[in-house]
Formats: C-alpha cells, sequence, structure tokens
C-alpha cells in the first residue's frame, strides 16, 4: 500500500480539555464527514461509523514526541472519514500545560481525562472507543484500557518494552498488571518492526507471551521504531486486524446513525438555546424594573435617580423607593404637625407664600393663623 493512498485527513477541531492537577490538554478531534461528503465512504474497507472513536496517543514527549508525530498523523488521516479521531499532547508538551511526569501516572490521567472529554460531549457520544498507543504512548492506552468503558480494541506500536521501566520509573508491573486484567474479549494487536532500535525481538517476545489472549501479533520485516516512509504499512495492519476480528460490532438493523452535519448543527443550536435563555433573564429583569418605577417607584423629578432602570438592578431600585416612601412619609408628618393655614394659599405657597400675602407683617399672619384654626377645630 502506498503513502498516495493514504487520503488527506478531514478536518478537525481544537478542543481544551482539563486534566488533573489542573492542566489543561492541548486535543485534536475529528469527525467522519457525511456519507454525501466523503470522497472514500463508497470504496472504504470499513464503513463510517461516528458511534466509533479512535484515540491515538504520541511517543515520548521529552524527546520530541507530539500530536503531530508521523505514526499518530498517518492514523488519523486513514480512519478519519470512518470514525470519530481524537489525538492530544501529553502534559509538557505543545499547547498543553503542565510538565511531563516521571512515573507516567499524569499521562495516564490526561488519557482518562480526555476520553471522558469526548464521552460526555452531546455533538459527539461515541459508543464505542479502539486505544491506539504509539512507543511511550502505548504506555498509558495499555494501562487505561481496562476503565474505558466501551473500549472494543486496544493497538500498541512499537511496545517500548526493554525500556518501560526507565519510563515509568520502576511502575512497569503496575501498568503491565492492568493491561492483563483487561476482559478476554477485548482484542489488542500488537505492531513491532525487527529492526526496532530500543526493544530487541527476543524482549518483546517475551513481553508478549506474558500477555494473555484475545490478541494478534504483526512483526513487520525491516522496519524499525519510527515507521518513516512505512506509515502506510502500519495503517493497513490495524485496518486489516479491524476486519479479521472483527472488532467494531455491527450496527443493529432500523438504528441509522445521525449524520455529522447534524451533530455539528445540534451543538451550536444548544449553544443558542443557552444565549437566548441569557437573554430572556435579562428582559425580564429589565422588564421588572420598568413596572416597578411606573407603580409609584422612584421618580427622577422627586430627587431619586432611575439609572438603575436601564441595569435591570432590582435591589437599587427598591432601596431607592423604600428611601422615597420614607422621605414622603416625613413631610406628611411633618405637615401634620403645622397649622392648617398652610394649606389655605394658593399652589405652592408655604411659609414664603404667607409673608408675601401679609406684605411681611408677621403679626396679621398670626391672627388669620388663630382664625382658620378655629374654624378647622368646629368643623
Amino acid at each position: 500500500m502506498s503513502s498516495s493512498s493514504i487520503h488527506a485527513r478531514p478536518s478537525e477541531q481544537l478542543a481544551r480539555v482539563p486534566s488533573s492537577d489542573g492542566v489543561i490538554i492541548d486535543a485534536r478531534i475529528g469527525m467522519p464527514p457525511s456519507a454525501s461528503n466523503n470522497p472514500v465512504s463508497a470504496t472504504a474497507a470499513i464503513p463510517r461509523r461516528p458511534d466509533v472513536c479512535l484515540m491515538v496517543t504520541h511517543p515520548y514527549g521529552r524527546l520530541g514526541g507530539n500530536l503531530h508525530n508521523n505514526v499518530v498523523d498517518a492514523v488519523v488521516r486513514a480512519f478519519g472519514y470512518s470514525f470519530i479521531t481524537v489525538r492530544f499532547n501529553f502534559r509538557g508538551v505543545g499547547q498543553s500545560s503542565g510538565r511531563p511526569s516521571v512515573s507516567g501516572k499524569g499521562e495516564l490521567d490526561d488519557l482518562l481525562c480526555v476520553w471522558r472529554y469526548v464521552r460526555d460531549r452531546a455533538d459527539l457520544r461515541p459508543r464505542f472507543f479502539i486505544v491506539v498507543g504509539y512507543s511511550y504512548g502505548c504506555i498509558p492506552v495499555c494501562a487505561a484500557a481496562a476503565e474505558i468503558e466501551g473500549c472494543i480494541g486496544v493497538v500498541a506500536i512499537s511496545f517500548p518494552a526493554s525500556v518501560m521501566w526507565f519510563l515509568t520509573m520502576g511502575n512497569s508491573n503496575k501498568y503491565l498488571d492492568a493491561l492483563k486484567q483487561l476482559p478476554s474479549s477485548v482484542p489488542k494487536l500488537f505492531i513491532m518492526g525487527s529492526r526496532d532500535n530500543f526493544t530487541a525481538l527476543k524482549s518483546f517476545n517475551q513481553f508478549v507471551s506474558s500477555i494473555p489472549e484475545r490478541k494478534h501479533v504483526d512483526i513487520v520485516d525491516g522496519a524499525d521504531h519510527f515507521w518513516f516512509e512505512n506509515e502506510s504499512v502500519v495503517v493497513e495492519a490495524i485496518r486489516k486486524w479491524i476486519r479479521q476480528e472483527r472488532v467494531v460490532p455491527d450496527r443493529p438493523k432500523g438504528t441509522p446513525l445521525p449524520s455529522v452535519d447534524s451533530l455539528w448543527t445540534e451543538r451550536i443550536r444548544l449553544q443558542e438555546q443557552r444565549q437566548m435563555q441569557i437573554d430572556r433573564v435579562g428582559l425580564r429583569s429589565a422588564r421588572s424594573a420598568e413596572s416597578l418605577g411606573a407603580s409609584g417607584g422612584p421618580r427622577r423629578d422627586a430627587g431619586v435617580g432611575d439609572s438603575w432602570k436601564s441595569e435591570g438592578n432590582l435591589a437599587q431600585g427598591r432601596d431607592a423607593e423604600r428611601a422615597e416612601h420614607t422621605r414622603r412619609r416625613r413631610e406628611e408628618d411633618e405637615q401634620d404637625g403645622q397649622p392648617e393655614a398652610q394649606h389655605d394659599g394658593p399652589q405652592g405657597a408655604g411659609r414664603d407664600g404667607r409673608e408675601q400675602e401679609d406684605g411681611g407683617g408677621g403679626k396679621p399672619a398670626l391672627q388669620q393663623q388663630s382664625k382658620n384654626t378655629l374654624v378647622a377645630g368646629e368643623i
């Protein structure tokens, strides 16, 4: 199979996934195009199944491994028209925050957190997962497979069996025990080059012999650890294994899968719905503020500002209303304590108005007040 037969990968979406210890993981998520927009769907050896997710992990980050690795990139491009694809940078690599761990525990957490993120996203939610690890990436993949709900297959490319003790600071047995606990119903594929630069075939065969069935071993003659110019061989080995082992369950009849277009549209619809809910809450608050002002709330001409209305701050509006009500009650109480004559003058006349009526003399005004008070008392 020539490298030209590997099609350009479908578009991917950037994602920032929270992991343990506050680390943020830089990830790429690809969705298989719908049948009408899929140039290889009609001739692909593996049909389009957006309910299946293929997760791929990269080599040792301290030595330059990342999600753009040649093997990782080839696998994503090859299966991006059939499955959801996920690749990401472990902590401390590329745009992922944090620092690489020395025991592999942090990278194991990264893988599990990315899996949960993909599993729970409303526009994705695959039912099945195939986890693929390359070189150092095999260690967290094999350790996490038993914890990944819906895992239907494990692929280990160039498993670093001879140097695993170094890469995990002596915790290799713990990771191998986790792999051995994987149910026998989950198939495993081990791909190895006969000229691997880090693990001799003898050590590799000893490692594989300790892994329980169900497993398949594919040793590629003449290939080294890095697979340059041999990426298509890795892709074909995985594709053949998926077909022969029937890794992907058959789709139940009468349950067609949603198109990728509808999945992305649904996500956009949910985002717009949440924004509409936020807008409605703001509009409701503004209307409540306006109705409060119309029902005798604070008025600008009464000396109480109404800027809170435009901001929808109901709490401030209620405080202003209570202050205005208190002020009016105080004025009414003061008016009740004054002689009734102050209401007999023309509109707007108070103490100043009475002084104008008597021409500035105080005595006639007092006599008039006494007379009016007597009349008011008799009535």
